[in-house]
């Protein structure tokens, strides 16, 4: 009887250690960037360059700051050859909506919300269109 759980024991700490040596493997590997991920954090150091000297004081200049930012970012990615996505629009129209009413907003300014978030995001999500899309 003892000498099955001694050799179950084992056998736990072998597929144990065989799991372990799979999973630092996987680990170790670089995560290769997309030409996406590349081109979007270059732009987002960039527009964080070109508002670094900008010190806002009042909520309205923190406004146009996160604006300031997110037009380098948009410029930057279209000279890039990166565009809104049409799919991610026609996804975030309906959220928008219903964002603008939860806070009483226009729906101008809950989808410039919401694109504000999204052009951030440079890793693509399942059950979502990402916002950028590359042209040809």
């Amino acid at each position: 009887m003892m000498k099955k759980s001694v050799i179950g024991v084992i056998a736990m700490a072998a597929v144990g250690l065989v799991v372990l040596v799979l999973f630092n493997q996987k680990a170790e590997q670089p995560h290769q960037l997309t030409q996406l991920e590349q081109v979007g954090d270059k732009c987002v150091g960039i527009s964080e360059n070109a508002t670094a000297t900008i010190v806002p004081i009042i909520e309205f200049q923190k406004i146009e700051l996160i604006s300031r930012k997110a037009n380098v970012v948009l410029r930057c990615m279209n000279d890039n050859k990166f565009v809104e996505n049409p799919a991610w629009l026609t996804y975030a129209a309906p959220i928008a909506k219903a964002d603008a009413l939860k806070a009483q907003i226009s729906y101008d300014e809950a989808l410039e919300n919401l694109k504000r978030k999204d052009m951030l995001v440079f890793k693509g999500v399942v059950d979502k269109p990402m916002f950028w899309v590359g042209t040809k």
